[in-house]
């Protein structure tokens, strides 16, 4: 049987182009800091970043132990591949 891992932090990369992407984002980060998990959402979310929740490029949110992708396949590239 595989060994359970722990999700501790996670990165959040939105498309803020995308209606509702900073919505979702937020609600996203309100139910994982319920759950114990600590966000870092791209700078894209800037004006919108809720509390407790910290700002930081999309290679900082990449570098979590779990990223959600909210926008499409470019915002994808864009956290895979931004230094």
């Amino acid at each position: 049987m595989p060994e359970s891992t722990t999700i501790g932090r996670v990165g959040i990369v939105i498309a803020s182009h995308r209606p509702g992407a900073a919505d979702l984002a937020r609600q996203l980060c309100g139910e994982l800091q319920a759950r114990g998990c600590e966000c870092i959402v791209d700078e894209e979310m800037a004006g919108d970043c809720p509390p407790g929740v910290e700002l930081g490029s999309a290679a900082q949110c990449a570098d979590s132990d779990l990223v959600i992708v909210l926008g499409g396949t470019w915002a994808v590239v864009m956290a895979r591949h931004t230094p």
